[in-house]
């Protein structure tokens, strides 16, 4: 038996990942476009649940993955899901627009049905989305301080864009 599932990226499809049975085992088998520099790794949903699949490695201009599960541990027959990154609800690496600003080196996650985007933020130095700073709420991820956006609070023509789009 072999599946093919998609792999997303902050919601774009990037890539494939491939599980085929081998006796008690299942071997995943993963190959996306090198999305990111960052060190990413693959999470799978099997029934509801967020399982770690493994990191990334880049080869050939690619990343990929290649590893075995116990079928007894791991239940990959019912792999619903992958997303590079992080499991849903994760903070991912975001770049893109909001409004005439462009913003570079931020995250972004969906909460409740909301976009989040969590902008970088270094004290005592200018920030270029000052215009939209009064929406955000300070908040530490990754051991130092962001300011974090809810876009619903945003008016319409500063609804953020993100590089693809």
């Amino acid at each position: 038996m072999e599946r093919e599932i998609p792999m997303r990226y902050g919601g774009d499809t990037v890539g494939h990942a491939t599980v085929t049975r081998e006796g008690l085992y299942h071997r995943v088998r993963c190959v996306c476009e090198a999305v990111s520099p960052e060190v990413l790794r693959a999470y799978g949903t099997v029934d509801g649940q967020d399982v770690l699949l493994g990191v990334l490695m880049p080869e050939g201009g690619q990343l990929t993955l290649d590893r075995r599960f116990a079928c007894s541990a791991c239940p990959l027959d019912r792999l619903e899901t992958v997303t590079v990154g992080g499991p849903p609800g994760a903070w991912q690496p975001w770049q893109g627009a909001i409004g005439p600003v462009t913003v570079a080196g931020g995250r972004a996650r969906q909460s409740n049905g909301k976009l989040l985007l969590a902008l970088p933020y270094h004290q005592g130095e200018p920030v270029d989305y000052l215009p939209v700073l009064r929406y955000c709420t300070p908040t530490e991820l990754e051991g130092r301080t962001w300011m974090v956006l809810d876009t619903d609070q945003l008016p319409e023509e500063w609804r953020p864009r993100s590089e693809e789009s």
